[in-house]
């Protein structure tokens, strides 16, 4: 496949890619993007320049795809860095995350929450959007691991917060790896499993 335009403007000296050229040589890069195109690929230039800053940064090199391959998605419609526009409100509803740390020197925070959420809901209903639920994500304390709060198996609640239990972190119970490798990768993938129930059953 011969050389493409698009593929060495890509790569060329001007690009955002140059700063790791010494580094990561471009051919390989530079010669996929032209069959990408040739063969009628869509995305192809934003694909390998992805990849090209993910072998560039997997060696710490701090490179980024040019500014013309990237798109902002969370509108209507695609828009280029730097290009303005408007993003409506839900005309109807919201969910809100609240995050908090449950650790026992925060506990004084549970008396702002509730004042926090009506003012929130207030404000909501300002702009005629009624219905609004709350998620309620906590950590510390008792919670090793980060905890969505269920709510009578709802994973969200609304108006009124729910009962919060500040504590003190739990003590380090970690151990010394078993000289035995066989068993301490079953107790590995034991911790693993017992974390990724605590996960999904909050």
């Amino acid at each position: 496949v011969s050389d493409n335009a698009a593929c060495n403007k890509l790569f060329s000296s001007d690009s955002s890619l140059s700063d790791c050229y010494e580094f990561i040589p471009v051919d390989k890069f530079k010669s996929a993007c032209a069959r990408g195109l040739a063969a009628g690929v869509a995305g192809t230039e934003v694909a390998l320049a992805k990849a090209y800053v993910a072998a560039c940064q997997h060696r710490y090199i701090d490179v980024k795809v040019p500014e013309n391959l990237v798109k902002c998605t969370n509108s209507d419609k695609p828009y280029s860095v730097g290009e303005k526009f408007s993003v409506k409100l839900p005309s109807k509803s919201a969910d809100v995350v609240l995050i908090l740390d449950t650790s026992k020197q925060n506990e004084g925070l549970n008396k702002l929450l509730q004042p926090l959420i009506q003012d929130l809901t207030k404000e909501f209903g300002s702009k005629g959007i009624k219905d609004v639920e709350y998620h309620l994500i906590t950590y510390g304390g008792v919670h090793q691991w980060p905890t969505h709060f269920t709510v009578q198996g709802k994973m969200t609640f609304k108006g009124k917060l729910p009962p919060v239990k500040f504590a003190e972190n739990p003590k380090d119970d970690t151990y010394p790896p078993l000289e035995n490798e066989k068993l301490q990768s079953y107790v590995t993938a034991v911790k693993e499993i017992l974390h990724d129930l605590s996960l999904a059953t909050g």
